[in-house]
């Protein structure tokens, strides 16, 4: 029985049913507001068949909202029950960090030397305790882990228009463009952020685009080597709101189903 047909015989028959209407639908985005842990149960038939066909889950959290932690939590025992192939990418840990993250995941460091290692205990832990339960539980289910950021130091200096050295210009991702809709939602989601000037405002959107980007290219990379395995991503709300940000870059390279999850 191979991973799919796994994943279906947990299913309710009712969502199964409705796998093959939606069969060849267009692989934008999809977007589903207001999910919660009780469609986890798996008596929500749409809510399960919209998982199983998508290749990229984004699960877009609010980051000190332990409602949206639990849900994530849930979304990844569910799947590591029903034995679906997938692995959980983090907006929290930049592609310099894998390293650790794999050396973790073999038990050769424990989670203090990790969060240690990669900073994490300033920058992420503080908002959240749920972070360390939910990198425990993919441990513990053997579910492996993607660095899926920039580093912070390239993204603060495209944030302060200070210019790049050849080797940091060489990190910048390829091959992605940025139109005027995805400036406009920047903008409509950051114009009340406290200190945002007008006049720093595209300076900032580099940046947020350059965080999107190098996600879009982590996840296209790793489903290039294994396209039968999901990826479920953990990120802010802002990365993905509205089908831009990480989907809307990850869409302009491949035809892949994608899934937004707003909790």
């Amino acid at each position: 029985m191979g991973p799919r047909m796994r994943f279906l015989a947990f299913l309710p028959l009712g969502a199964i049913l409705l796998l093959g209407a939606y069969a060849q639908e267009p692989a934008h985005p999809r977007v589903l507001t207001g999910v919660t842990p009780g469609m986890l149960a798996g008596h929500d038939a749409g809510f399960w068949q919209a998982v199983s066909r998508a290749e990229v889950i984004y699960v877009g959290e609010i980051h000190d909202n332990p409602g949206d932690h639990r849900f994530e939590a849930g979304l990844i025992k569910a799947l590591a029950r029903n034995r679906v192939p997938f692995v959980v990418g983090w907006e929290m840990f930049d592609r310099s960090q894998q390293p650790a993250l794999d050396a973790w995941q073999r038990g050769e460091l424990t989670r203090t030397q990790l969060f240690q290692q990669t900073g994490f205990q300033r920058a992420w832990a503080a908002y959240s305790p749920w972070y360390a339960r939910i990198l425990d539980e993919t441990r513990r289910s053997a579910v492996r882990n993607l660095a899926l950021n920039a580093r912070p130091a390239l993204v603060h200096k495209v944030s302060q228009g200070t210019p790049l050295t050849s080797a940091e210009t060489r990190e910048l991702p390829r091959g992605f463009s940025a139109d005027e809709g995805a400036l406009r939602n920047f903008t409509r989601m950051m114009g009340t952020h406290p200190g945002m000037a007008r006049s720093s405002l595209k300076r900032f959107f580099d940046a947020q685009s350059l965080w999107d980007q190098t996600m879009a290219s982590v996840i296209l990379e790793f489903h290039a080597r294994e396209p039968q395995t999901k990826v479920v991503v953990l990120t802010g709300r802002g990365h993905v709101e509205r089908g831009y940000g990480v989907p809307y870059f990850v869409k302009q390279k491949a035809h892949l189903e994608q899934l937004v999850l707003l909790p």
